[in-house]
């Protein structure tokens, strides 16, 4: 088979490894070829490293450790990894890699610049599918003739979605979203612009006066990241329920339930948090009308102090209207006190991409009611919403204290 794969010349994402040419190339092809697994009690470094050695003196080739090693570890990629994919997956900057089919580079999207494409391309057919099984085999899972398309959740949180023909026109089609180690602060977020001080600080008052948010936006805009940085302002002590499709949620909590659906459907998930006496409740995205009913139950109910949930949504009128069109009755929408929007959009003439929290607001009599004026400040609408009012009694302070406050606080996120 070969290293199954292949770096080039072009590329925007540089893959740093010297590939082996010449009588070296052919030492690597012959012990990836030859590679029958270890011997009892043997690593397979180790099993590597002893064929590499029968095979450069079966063949009169000098072995030499400068240059073996490297063909080693090359081997191992291949043998026990992913080959050139597990270079991209230690790339903590990188949030997608994308194999588009072979013998055409590998693209990846940085969280800075966007989609690159790479100097690397796989080149066989049977390795690709080889990564992708054995990405797949903690679940019990594979990609074959007779099951063409698959979808899984890795143990690490990544998302890994492949397919092969029939289905990809192209032979192959592989799809790997990654998560970031260690989540965004919201610190962080401010500092590189995807929301304001004033809204930070808007949050930091708002959320820990039990005030519930819907998370909305397109795809790729940064919903599940601004719900992991926002975790840092619920109190630590508090009970947390945490319920996902994938486990991507990351908060801090000690006290916290982490429940996946898997053929359990998230509606009736929602409905088994009522039993669980949260303080908060935590949805990775609502999706159907059944999700939407259970999440309105919840907050209706008065169970937990705050429900937060993301939502695919334009804008937090376009999210009011798309759950009342899911069979939320517009009596019920104050139940929800805060919407939010992210956006992903291009930045032209550059064409970078950029994300950004572009609505802020409160729910009031079933409509979005902008949060923030155009200063920045409380606006005066606001003042009159059930958040505004939830705020108050929670901090026990005046309208026009609880105002000065957020403004103090919005000068500290600068």
């Amino acid at each position: 088979m070969g290293l199954g794969w292949t770096l080039r010349d072009d590329g925007q994402y540089r893959i740093s490894w010297n590939l082996p040419q010449g009588r070296q190339a052919e030492a690597l092809d012959a012990v990836l070829d030859a590679y029958c697994g270890p011997a009892t009690g043997q690593s397979v470094a180790d099993a590597v490293r002893d064929l590499m050695q029968q095979l450069c003196q079966s063949r009169r080739i000098r072995y030499d450790a400068a240059w073996a090693e490297p063909l080693c570890e090359l081997a191992l990629a291949n043998l026990e990894g992913f080959g050139v994919l597990s270079y991209l997956l230690q790339d903590d900057q990188l949030e997608e890699i994308a194999v588009t089919g072979l013998d055409v580079p590998i693209y990846v999207y940085d969280r800075t610049v966007g989609w690159q494409s790479t100097n690397a391309a796989l080149t066989d057919l049977d390795f690709a599918i080889q990564c992708v099984n054995r990405m797949a085999q903690p679940l019990g899972r594979r990609l074959t003739a007779r099951q063409p398309r698959l979808s899984a959740v890795l143990p690490d949180g990544s998302r890994l979605h492949a397919c092969i023909a029939p289905v990809a026109l192209s032979g192959i089609q592989i799809s790997l979203r990654k998560f970031r180690k260690e989540p965004y602060n919201l610190r962080e977020l401010v500092a590189g612009g995807f929301l304001s001080p004033e809204a930070a600080a808007f949050f930091q008052w708002a959320l820990p006066a039990d005030c519930s948010l819907l998370v909305a936006g397109n795809t790729g805009s940064g919903k599940t990241t601004l719900l992991n940085a926002l975790s840092g302002l619920i109190p630590k002590h508090e009970r947390i329920v945490l319920l996902e499709d994938a486990p991507e949620l990351r908060w801090p909590h000690s006290h916290q339930v982490r429940l996946l659906c898997g053929e359990t459907p998230l509606s009736s998930l929602l409905v088994d948090t009522l039993r669980m006496r949260p303080d908060r409740i935590v949805v990775g995205e609502v999706r159907t009308a059944a999700e939407a009913a259970g999440l309105f139950d919840v907050l209706l109910s008065g169970q937990a102090k705050g429900a937060f949930a993301t939502f695919h949504a334009d804008s937090a009128a376009d999210a009011l209207s798309r759950l009342q069109f899911m069979g939320v009755r517009p009596a019920d929408l104050d139940a929800l006190q805060l919407i939010t929007v992210l956006k992903r959009y291009t930045v032209l003439p550059d064409g970078f991409e950029r994300r950004a929290l572009m609505e802020l607001c409160a729910v009031h009599q079933g409509h979005a009611v902008p949060v923030l004026d155009a200063r920045g400040k409380l606006s005066a609408d606001f003042c009159h919403t059930r958040a505004f009012a939830r705020m108050r009694r929670s901090h026990g302070l005046t309208a026009d204290a609880l105002s000065r406050k957020v403004a103090v606080a919005a000068e500290e996120w600068r």
